[in-house]
């Protein structure tokens, strides 16, 4: 469950600079994290990780104009895991 927040913070990100994301591009932000971790990051992994956001409400699912998108389940959670991650991401490299 830990290694959630990596991958919250990448579907943040891609929320913050699109507002309301394709599944591709948090199921392509989730297997980037993924990858990261060193963890399998096949179609099904991706789909667990994806499902895990949704199940937390940190992520949810809409049908817009026929096609599932994904919203941030707190829109104001999704800036504030954004903004700490961007920072502690340049503290790391500081």
């Amino acid at each position: 469950m830990a290694d959630m927040l990596d991958i919250a913070a990448s579907v943040s990100a891609a929320f913050c600079d699109a507002g309301r994301s394709v599944p591709d591009d948090v199921k392509e932000a989730v297997g980037s994290s993924l990858k990261r971790m060193g963890r399998p990051s096949d179609d099904a992994a991706v789909l667990r990780a994806c499902w895990t956001l949704h199940d937390l409400g940190y992520i949810w699912t809409v049908n817009y104009e026929g096609r599932p998108y994904y919203e941030p389940g707190i829109p104001s959670l999704m800036r504030h895991v954004a903004r700490a991650s961007a920072s502690g991401t340049q503290e790391r490299s500081g």
